[in-house]
């Protein structure tokens, strides 16, 4: 009996222990697969931020990378031969508007606007059409075609026409990705001469400014333009055309409105700032330096130099200037220099950057003319509203004239600004788009 109790007990002992070492693999493979699991979670989760942060490469924007209007092209030619640079291409079948050339380093795109109606047309570098798409109707009463020039990113192409409808077109074709009528859809209200935003896109969105009783800015996806989100509005738009800046971990959408320049938070949308303007009509797009925001107030309210607090949400008035007062066209920095029209005194300026005072100028014809200016390898390049292209080098007091020449075409409403890209100017204007060689071969 104590042998047969003994055999049982052995027996059960064995059966625990298969047991136990079944419960243990099996705790093992769960916790294993779990295990598995959660780094299949994690490693996707991580990949998905990875993929989200990735930024959006800009090809080509508003007025250069920064929207300064400052290219980074060199070796270009220090004088210009008598009439003026060689022509490389044109193209003559734009129609009206004054959309400029949005170039990248294989295409060249642009508006078209032939009798109510604008196309995005697609070149390469030789001037030779790709292909041509038929965008919607335009804005057609004063000074009437497109305005918008597009904004391009590693896939998609965006501008918004004068009604107020944003397109989305792929740059390999020019196919319509999608397009939204943000006037209707935000009850949108625009100036007596349209809409004449160039867009701004940042990670997933594109900005666009509707200007309604209720609505602002909207921020849309940029695959989809389905809504992220919207800021309140009041205030009707200007001519202008936004920045973006970074401050104090912000990223902030800085646009002049009617009255004012306001800044808003683009990752909600909402108003940061906003400081009062004296003119009602703002057509030059804001410069942003080392903090401080630099804002043309009309050509009566002249220009103010506003400084952004460090964490972004208040701005404050460091002068405001009588020496500026471009009513259209911009402005650019050089170091501690900005230069500009100033049609209040029929003049092109040289003006310090830290006080506001006029260092030097220039005056021509005794007209007010509108100069579209931009700059590469420390040269001006100022486009005049008569027509008239002129390549100016600014010495420490005076400016030195390195040549010009006159645009073809009609006389009048030279307004597009000018793109330089690889060596090479590109002018729009109306129905022509004219590209030169700027390089100095000799270097």
């Amino acid at each position: 009996m104590t042998a047969f109790k003994l055999l049982v007990k052995l027996l059960i002992n064995q059966i625990l222990i298969i047991l136990i070492c079944s419960q243990c693999n099996y705790s093992h493979k769960k916790q294993s697969d779990l295990s598995q699991k959660s780094f299949s979670a994690i490693k996707d989760n991580a990949e998905a931020k990875i993929e989200k942060r990735i930024p959006t490469r800009i090809l080509s924007q508003w007025r250069g990378t920064n929207r300064d209007g400052n290219y980074p092209d060199k070796n270009l030619l220090k004088r210009w031969p008598k009439n003026g640079p060689k022509l490389l291409w044109q193209y003559d079948s734009l129609g009206v508007g004054y959309a400029s050339a949005a170039v990248t380093t294989d295409k060249v795109y642009t508006v078209a606007t032939l009798k109510d109606t604008s196309y995005i047309i697609g070149f390469n570098h030789q001037g030779n059409v790709l292909w041509k798409k038929k965008m919607g109707l335009e804005f057609m009463d004063n000074y009437p075609g497109s305005r918008g020039t597009p904004i391009i990113c590693d896939d998609y192409g965006y501008f918004l026409t004068g009604i107020g409808v944003v397109y989305c077109f792929d740059i390999k074709n020019g196919n319509i990705i999608w397009q939204k009528d943000i006037k209707k859809q935000f009850n949108g209200r625009h100036h007596a001469s349209g809409y004449s935003e160039n867009l701004i896109v940042e990670g997933e969105m594109v900005f666009c400014t509707p200007t309604g009783e209720e609505v602002c800015v909207v921020a849309l996806n940029r695959k989809s333009g389905d809504l992220i989100w919207e800021s309140k509005g009041g205030e009707k738009n200007a001519y202008a055309n936004p920045i973006l800046v970074e401050r104090g971990g912000k990223k902030i959408f800085v646009i002049q409105m009617r009255k004012s320049i306001v800044g808003i938070n683009i990752s909600n949308g909402e108003r940061l700032w906003k400081f009062p303007m004296e003119s009602d009509l703002h057509s030059n797009t804001p410069v942003y330096k080392d903090g401080y925001i630099l804002a043309i107030d009309g050509w009566r309210g002249r220009t103010v130099k506003l400084k952004l607090s460090e964490d972004g949400t208040s701005v404050k008035k460091v002068w405001r200037s009588y020496c500026l007062a471009a009513e259209q066209g911009d402005v650019v920095i050089l170091g501690d220099r900005i230069f500009g029209a100033d049609v209040a005194e029929k003049s092109f300026n040289c003006v310090d950057w830290q006080t506001g005072k006029l260092l030097y100028k220039i005056t021509r014809n005794n007209k007010p003319n509108r100069i579209a200016t931009v700059s590469a390898d420390s040269l001006l390049y100022c486009y005049s509203g008569d027509g008239y292209f002129y390549l100016v080098k600014p010495l420490d007091k005076k400016f030195k004239t390195r040549g010009k020449f006159k645009v073809p075409g009609d006389k009048k409403y030279h307004y597009s600004h000018p793109v330089i890209h690889g060596g090479c100017l590109y002018v729009r204007h109306c129905n022509n788009l004219f590209v030169y060689d700027i390089t100095d071969h000799e270097l």
